[in-house]
């Protein structure tokens, strides 16, 4: 079975990528075998993501360099938010990275806007969760276009009443 790491910020109940993400390893769960890298905050989805069978592992627990081992012993990385992206730079393994927002503050910055061109020529394919996020996204890192892809951001609506 392969493994795929995800890569993000937290695993907090609030959060929309969050939420994508547990309802994404929920339905691929038979497929892949899952691991979870934190690089902030705190996993609020402990139970669920337990009865998968999903390890969740946090960034200072391991160190840069024993996150970087995880990565690369996975068969893909698939990364959200940053700074997933500038840890999964230095993986070996093939890399995949969603975008969530039309607009990032830190690509204001020349020199950050420079440095996000050269690191996601690197990865393999950008999912961009709406076409207004794929627009705003080639039009501020300097990628091929056809490395874009667009998967609309689903919300499991039989959860709601």
């Amino acid at each position: 079975m392969q493994k795929i790491v995800h890569i993000t910020n937290d695993l907090q109940r609030l959060g929309g990528v969050q939420r994508l993400l547990v309802d994404l390893m929920t339905l691929q769960n038979s497929d892949f075998k899952f691991e979870v890298i934190l690089t902030r905050g705190k996993n609020e989805y402990i139970d669920e993501l337990k009865a998968l069978g999903v390890e969740v592992f946090h960034k200072n627990d391991l160190g840069f360099l024993g996150v970087i081992k995880r990565l690369n012993a996975a068969d893909l990385v698939h990364t959200h938010l940053y700074p997933s992206i500038y840890i999964a730079y230095f993986t070996n393994t093939p890399t995949i990275v969603t975008e969530h927002n039309p607009h990032y503050r830190r690509r204001d910055l020349p020199f950050i806007k420079s440095l996000e061109s050269i690191i996601y020529k690197k990865f393999k394919k950008i999912i961009c969760i709406s076409e207004g996020v794929k627009t705003k996204f080639l039009e501020s890192i300097k990628v091929s276009s056809s490395k874009a892809y667009v998967i609309n951001n689903g919300v499991n609506l039989d959860r709601f009443s």
